[in-house]
C-alpha cells in the first residue's frame, strides 16, 4: 500500500480515536451501556466481528491498525487489544471503559471472551495462508 495512503488512514484513525476519548461523559456512558446491552450474544458476536475488523469492515486504518495488533510481541495482550478496538470502533467505546467492563465480569466470562478472540484470531490467521 503506497505510504501516503497508509499515513491518511492512520489519521482518520487518530482522529476518529480523539474524537471517541474526548465526547462527552453522558455519551461515554451512554455508548458503553449501550455496549453492555448488545453484547448480550458474546463472545460468538465479537469473534465474528473481530474477522470483520481484521478484513477492513471497520475502515482501512482500523483494518490497519488491528493487523498491527497481531504482529506484537508474544508478551502483549492481543485479545484485551482487539477487544478494545473493537469496542472503539463498534460502540464508539473508549480503551479504558472497555477494559473496566471486562473487569467488571465474572472468571468464566472473562475465560469465554478471550477464548472466543483467541480462536477467532486462529481462524483469521489461517484463512490468511
Amino acid at each position: 500500500m503506497d505510504l501516503n495512503i497508509e499515513q491518511r488512514y492512520q489519521r482518520e484513525t487518530d482522529r476518529r480515536i480523539y474524537n471517541i476519548n474526548h465526547a462527552p461523559l453522558a455519551e461515554r456512558k451512554e455508548n458503553l451501556a449501550n455496549m453492555t446491552q448488545r453484547l448480550a450474544d458474546w463472545p460468538e458476536q465479537v469473534a465474528e466481528r473481530l474477522s470483520w475488523l481484521l478484513d477492513g469492515s471497520y475502515g482501512s486504518g482500523e483494518c490497519l491498525m488491528a493487523r498491527d495488533t497481531l504482529e506484537l510481541s508474544g508478551r502483549a495482550n492481543k485479545p484485551a487489544w482487539l477487544m478494545q478496538q473493537y469496542a472503539m470502533w463498534e460502540f464508539d467505546v473508549t480503551r479504558a471503559d472497555c477494559a473496566k467492563w471486562y473487569k467488571g465480569l465474572g472468571a468464566d466470562e472473562q475465560t469465554a471472551l478471550t477464548d472466543g478472540i483467541n480462536q477467532a484470531i486462529l481462524e483469521w490467521l489461517a484463512d490468511q495462508d
